[in-house]
């Protein structure tokens, strides 16, 4: 250890200890052992945009899509194996965040004709691709596309 300078060499040793000690980005984090699946969200109504919002975990929101009348907008979403949570992915070097809900809504009036997609089939594994279509009333999963 340097006498002149102790703190400095504590600090180095801590550094030193926390790179060597940490496992790599991913490897034991919420995404590890996650697998791809797609949510496909059509919009159904025939006249107005339809925006959809992600509720993540500790009450984050995120835009997630507007899709154009008519349109289907595609969110690409993580399930990790064993427990069915979804994740959406974030940047580089960041886990992905846990999704409590989607919830989707016409865009001139959201708050009153929004509505949730029930996610069950993409969390317990039967599919890893689901089809909903939302207008504004419901947001129902498509029969045999799924």
């Amino acid at each position: 250890m340097d006498k002149r300078h102790p703190v400095r060499s504590w600090i180095l040793i801590g550094l030193l200890a926390a790179l060597f000690s940490a496992a790599p980005i991913g490897a034991s984090g919420p995404g590890a052992g996650a697998e791809p699946v797609t949510l496909e969200i059509a919009n159904g109504a025939p006249d107005s945009e339809l925006r959809c919002q992600l509720v993540l975990a500790h009450f984050v929101t995120a835009d997630a899509a507007t899709v154009r009348a008519g349109g289907t907008a595609r969110v690409e979403l993580l399930r990790q194996t064993g427990g069915g949570t979804l994740l959406v992915p974030r940047g580089a070097g960041q886990e992905p965040m846990a999704v409590e809900n989607v919830i989707c809504g016409l865009d001139g009036d959201w708050a009153a004709t929004r509505n949730d997609v029930v996610l069950a089939r993409l969390r317990d594994g039967s599919r890893d691709r689901l089809l909903v279509v939302c207008d504004g009333s419901s947001c129902r999963a498509v029969p045999g596309e799924n």
